[in-house]
């Protein structure tokens, strides 16, 4: 597994892009922790399955809100007793994207935070393939918001 830089470092985009901080920064929705998000987080919608690696509970639903190259919001759709008592922050979990028609993308990740039946998770670590399908859905993402703040005005 390739434990990518992109995925930690601030000055990093996917793919090798350069980044233009000044520009993601204008692209971003002002958030009450934005000081905390090391790369602007993308409104997105769509099922997200869950898994917490050797544990014996199965897969669970869960929703997307928004993502970026370090994380994601997501909300439990489906999910037993067994599993929410699994859902807290510090926990490791294996999370499979499925979204905009781009083939699935497997992530470990930790949960950062846990609200109600929302939590945030920090992804840590892809395959390669996976990385590059899922940098390049953050990157259309961008693209998108770039083109709808330009529309906007």
């Amino acid at each position: 597994m390739a434990n990518n830089p992109a995925m930690t470092s601030p000055d990093t985009l996917a793919l090798n892009v350069t980044p233009r901080r000044d520009t993601l920064a204008l692209n971003v929705t002002p958030r009450r922790d934005s000081e905390r998000r090391l790369a602007p987080r993308f409104p997105i919608h769509g099922p997200v399955a869950v898994r917490f690696p050797g544990s014996e509970t199965a897969a669970f639903l869960s929703a997307i809100f928004d993502i970026s190259l370090n994380g994601a919001l997501l909300s439990v759709e489906s999910a037993n007793e067994l599993q929410l008592a699994e859902l807290k922050t510090g926990a490791a979990i294996e999370v499979e994207l499925s979204l905009h028609g781009v083939p699935h993308v497997l992530a470990r990740a930790t949960i950062a935070h846990v609200h109600g039946d929302r939590f945030g998770v920090e992804f840590s670590d892809m395959e390669t393939r996976d990385f590059d399908v899922f940098a390049g859905l953050v990157l259309m993402l961008e693209q998108r918001n770039r083109i709808n703040l330009i529309d906007a005005s």
